[in-house]
């Protein structure tokens, strides 16, 4: 019978998990390499109506309400900002009861993190090995101590440590082809208009679209022949 979970990884997928796990009456424990939760880490995106009513079946409709910032328009453009459509997401509300949002990806992540209660989230734990017996499975952290449970979720990320150890021959990531550069404003920019998704194509793709009351999130993509270079003043 399961009863113990150890998820690796407390980014969306990871806290999404481990509510699902906690509200079936299973003993999780969620481990985190960073120290703490980081706010500012990340942009925002649009969240769909399937991701709401997923959340929705977990409990977090309340809470998530406040975060949510619906999409009543979208607003397309291409070269010299020629019209290419103007139209409304009421068929998507109609048919789903819910509307595409904007959110700051922080404020979802707290929301998920808040509804697991103390003692789940387990900070500056970095898994360095993992052993699987027929009964169960064993995580080793860095400072040494261990952890055992039943079954063990990966949400680590693009270099996952799980992934890794289920697969060691798994493929390296590769590069896209594309770049985004993103950020998040706070203040409404003169061309926004209240829940108006904006998009427009020319030499790649720019979009923007509120994801609070007076926030609002810009990302432009491009293609490129590689990764642009890491800077801390990017970051």
């Amino acid at each position: 019978m399961l009863q113990r979970a150890i998820v690796v990884g407390g980014g969306i997928g990871g806290l999404t998990v481990a509510r699902a796990l906690r509200q079936r009456g299973i003993q999780v424990t969620l481990l985190e390499k960073a120290p703490a939760f980081l706010p500012t880490t990340g942009a925002a995106f649009g969240l769909s109506s399937n991701g709401q009513i997923c959340l929705e079946s977990l409990g977090l409709g309340d809470a998530l309400r406040p975060i949510l910032h619906p999409f009543r328009k979208y607003h397309v453009t291409v070269p010299n900002d020629t019209l290419f459509e103007d139209n409304y997401f009421e068929r998507l509300l109609d048919e789903t009861g819910f509307s595409i949002s904007g959110t700051l990806r922080a404020d979802l992540v707290r929301v998920l993190a808040d509804s697991l209660g103390d003692g789940v989230i387990q900070y500056n734990s970095k898994v360095v090995s993992i052993h699987q017996t027929p009964s169960d499975v064993r995580v080793t952290l860095a400072d040494g101590a261990t952890l055992d449970a039943d079954i063990l979720v990966g949400a680590d990320g693009i270099n996952s440590t799980v992934a890794t150890a289920v697969d060691t021959t798994r493929d390296t990531p590769v590069y896209c082809g594309h770049n985004v550069f993103y950020g998040v404003l706070d203040h409404v920019p003169a061309n926004a208009a209240a829940g108006t998704l904006l998009q427009h194509y020319d030499v790649g793709e720019y979009i923007q679209y509120p994801a609070g009351e007076s926030s609002f999130i810009w990302a432009q993509a491009y293609k490129a022949d590689a990764p642009p270079m890491r800077s801390k003043e990017w970051t």
